[in-house]
C-alpha cells in the first residue's frame, strides 16, 4: 500500500534514477520543463512532485510510475 511516506521518498528515488543515468539536475529539469531550482526542491523533499511531472519523468526514464515507488526493483530489472 501507499502512504505519505512514499511521497517523501519520490524525490530521493528520482535523484537515484538521475544519478544512475548520469544526468545532472539541470538536464532533467530541462527535459521536464521546470527550473533547476524546482528540481532541486523536489529531490530534497522541500516540495512534492505533481502527477503531471511524475508522468513526464516516467516517460523520460522509460519506466512505470510504480518504479518510482519501488526503486530497488527497478535497479534489479
Amino acid at each position: 500500500m501507499y502512504d505519505e511516506n512514499n511521497l517523501q521518498e519520490l524525490g530521493i528515488n528520482i535523484k537515484l534514477l538521475r544519478a544512475r543515468y548520469k544526468i545532472n539536475q539541470y538536464e532533467l529539469a530541462q527535459a521536464l520543463e521546470i527550473s533547476q531550482t524546482h528540481m532541486s526542491n523536489i529531490e530534497s523533499g522541500r516540495v512534492q512532485i505533481n502527477l503531471r511531472l511524475l508522468l513526464r519523468a516516467a516517460n523520460f526514464f522509460h519506466c512505470k510510475l510504480d518504479d518510482f515507488f519501488e526503486i530497488e526493483d527497478f535497479f534489479r530489472g
